[in-house]
C-alpha cells in the first residue's frame, strides 16, 4: 500500500484503486471512461483504437476480431463504443481556415445516379 497526504493506493487482487484519506472513497483509473468495468485488457482496447484510426477504410468488426484475437461479439461492441466516443468528441468541431482534402472517396448521388466525389477533410490550423 502506497500512502500520501491526500490518497493511498489499495490493491484489490490485480486492480489498483486510489482511496481518499479523508472520506475513504475508492476509485480506479478507468472510472468515468469507456474502459470502466471492462474485463478486456487495456492493451486490446488500445490495439482496437489503433486499427480503427490508422486504416484508410473502415474496419469491420470481423476484421477487428481477427486483428485483436477476441470473439466477434467483443469486437463488435468495442468498435461501436469507440466509434460513439469519436463521434461525441468531434460533433462540435467546425472546420475553418485552410482545409486540405485527403484521397477522394467515390460515392453515388441517389438523385442523379451519377458517381460523385465525396471528399474527406482534415483541418490544419
Amino acid at each position: 500500500m502506497y500512502e500520501s497526504r491526500s490518497h493511498c493506493i489499495v490493491w484489490h487482487s490485480k486492480v489498483m484503486t486510489f482511496q481518499c484519506n479523508r472520506c475513504h472513497t475508492q476509485i480506479n483509473l478507468t472510472a468515468g471512461t469507456i474502459f470502466h468495468a471492462t474485463k478486456l485488457p487495456l492493451v486490446i482496447w488500445f490495439q482496437a483504437m489503433y486499427f480503427m484510426t490508422q486504416t484508410k477504410n473502415n474496419v469491420s468488426a470481423l476484421e477487428l476480431k481477427r486483428l485483436t484475437s477476441v470473439c466477434y461479439r467483443t469486437a463488435w461492441r468495442d468498435k461501436h463504443k469507440l466509434a460513439q466516443v469519436m463521434i461525441e468528441r468531434e460533433e462540435t468541431t467546425i472546420l475553418s481556415g485552410r482545409v486540405e482534402v485527403d484521397d477522394p472517396t467515390w460515392g453515388v448521388n441517389t438523385q442523379e445516379a451519377k458517381p460523385v466525389v465525396v471528399q474527406r477533410t482534415r483541418c490544419h490550423s
